[in-house]
Formats: C-alpha cells, structure tokens, sequence
C-alpha cells in the first residue's frame, strides 16, 4: 500500500471553485466541437480540477494537459488526482512560472481559471494569434488576489480575443466574500 503525505487546501474543492470548474469544461465543450482533439496548457492550474473534470464527463477528446503553477506541493497533488491519465503523459503537472512558457509545444488550447492572480499579462502576451483560451477571473478582493477584473468588460480589456465564443458572469452570493466570476472562451 502505498501511502501519500499531501498537503491539499480544501478551498479548492468549495462550491465556488467546483461550479466555477464545471461551467469552464461545460462551455469549453460547446464551442470546442471545431477542435477534434485538445492539447492543453493550463496555467496556475493548482490541483488540476479543470482537466479532471473534463476528462471525467468524456465529451471532449484530449491528446494532452500540461498544468503549471508554481506551487510544486500543488502540482504534486494535481498529479495524483489526475493520476489515471499520467500514462504516456496525457496529464502532467509541473511547477513553472507561466510568464515563461512559448507554447511551442503543439499546444492548440490555453487555459487560466485563476487569472486574478497573476500580477501581469506577459503570460497572455506569449499565448500564440488565433489559439484557443478558455479565461476565467473573479472581483474577490482578497490578499493573493493581485489582478481582479471591475466587471465582464474589464475582463475582455484585459485579455483581448480576436474572436469571442463565449462569454458570460457567475454570481456567488455567499454569505462571506460574495462574488462574481468572469468568463470568456474564444481565439487569441
């Protein structure tokens, strides 16, 4: 028997961090059917939630997931809920700063969930014209929350697309820390 010592915040597994997971892979699988197969990088990927959830509904084929964050704790748990899909590398996790990635990989799908936490846009910079980015942020104003968007016009400011294929708000009105998050889906 194997054991693992793995520290995991339990944040990640709320209802606003799930419902927000869902409805990214929902909406992700309704404007991908033009992409007959997804390479995905994801940055800040944390636990890896996103690609779990996608791979676990089986509605949209996926060749491969690289998850960066430069939390290595992180990424070495994204690795074990994600373990099923470690073979021949379909999922990895790895920490690295995602303002260094060139997407040079063959990568044809970029996404951020936690855009709100990224200090600057050089990431988005890098992304490739014309690739595919799944993009969610929230206007939570807490410490590690260094880049919130005023409201869904602010977020499409920030990270222009040349082509929207989603875009759309989720309210969580929770008693503490009531919040909104933003979601745009469409090609760089």
């Amino acid at each position: 028997m194997l054991t693992m010592n793995l520290k995991i915040d339990s944040d990640a597994f709320s209802t606003g961090q799930i419902e927000s997971k869902i409805w990214a892979v929902e909406e992700l699988e309704k404007v991908s059917a033009h992409t007959n197969i997804l390479r995905i990088s994801m940055l800040g990927g944390w636990y890896g939630l996103f690609h779990f959830i996608l791979k676990v509904r089986g509605r949209q084929q996926v060749e491969w997931c690289r998850s960066y964050d430069l939390d290595a704790g992180a990424c070495s748990v994204a690795n074990t809920v994600n373990n099923t899909w470690s073979h021949e590398w379909q999922f990895r996790a790895m920490p690295k700063d995602a303002n260094e990635l060139t997407f040079d990989d063959n990568t044809n799908c970029v996404v951020n969930t936690s855009t709100e936490h990224f200090s600057n846009n050089e990431w988005f910079d890098n992304i490739h014209e014309g690739m595919l980015c799944v993009l969610q942020g929230n206007d939570l104003k807490i410490e590690d929350h260094v880049n919130c968007p005023k409201d869904l016009d602010d977020f499409k400011k920030k990270y222009q697309l040349s082509v929207i294929l989603f875009e759309g708000t989720k309210h969580f009105n929770f008693e503490t820390n009531p919040y909104t998050r933003y979601m745009i889906i469409g090609h760089k």
